[in-house]
């Protein structure tokens, strides 16, 4: 069985990355942040993911969607320059913390060649950089990227298109990923194997195969 991951909460640890950056940009922010805001950490989230998702759904363009979470935050308006710069501060002190996750290297080395690639949502270029910065690029040489395709998780076609890469039937592919929806259950509805790496335990499995840890990985798919 030839196995694909995700990226981003899977073998990078995107949120110990974001959670160290933002603790470390608030500082940078604070004259622009909005008076009302409580907690930056939980409004960075929020504008984050709503911004994220528009930018997947083709409504604005990479670029955008990183200005647009700044300007949300900020109590005066920013132009693109201003935005740019704001961001890359951000993008900096992120960068900084990509890490993987601790069981990520056992597990690849475990399952040697039958581990053969990435696929993820997101920018290609970005998520190349990851990829390097966490050395997995010799471990999984094949990334798939949604920007490069024109599709996004769940949409059927990016999992299609990377068994076709590989010249492989989806029955004879795995996918494993931190969420459910668009990752597991995105890769059972094309008839690959999905896995579920739940690492809180929160949630009921039913029928889907889970994993607490990466470590538990090369076990189930040895038992099939």
């Amino acid at each position: 069985m030839k196995i694909f991951f995700d990226l981003d909460g899977t073998l990078l640890d995107d949120e110990g990355a974001v959670t160290s950056a933002v603790e470390s940009f608030k500082e940078s922010f604070l004259e622009f942040i909005l008076p009302d805001i409580e907690d930056f950490q939980t409004a960075w989230r929020r504008v984050l993911r709503e911004a994220y998702d528009r930018y997947l759904k083709g409504e604005i363009s990479f670029q955008e969607q990183r200005r647009d979470r700044v300007r949300r935050l900020s109590r005066v308006p920013l132009s693109d320059k201003e935005a740019d710069l704001l961001f890359d501060t951000y993008l900096e002190l992120y960068e900084q913390n990509w890490r993987p996750f601790y069981d990520v290297m056992e597990c690849l080395e475990i399952l040697g060649e039958d581990a053969v690639g990435i696929i993820t949502n997101g920018n290609g270029e970005q998520q190349r950089r990851k990829i390097k910065a966490l050395k997995l690029e010799s471990l999984l040489p094949l990334v798939i990227a949604s920007e490069d395709v024109g599709v996004s998780k769940p949409n059927p076609e990016i999992f299609l298109h990377a068994c076709a890469l590989i010249k492989t039937h989806p029955s004879e592919c795995c996918y494993v990923g931190d969420r459910r929806d668009i990752d597991a259950e995105a890769a059972e509805a094309i008839g690959m194997r999905g896995v579920w790496l739940n690492r809180e335990g929160r949630g009921e499995c039913n029928d889907l195969s889970m994993v607490q840890s990466l470590s538990q990985l090369p076990p189930l798919l040895l038992r099939g």
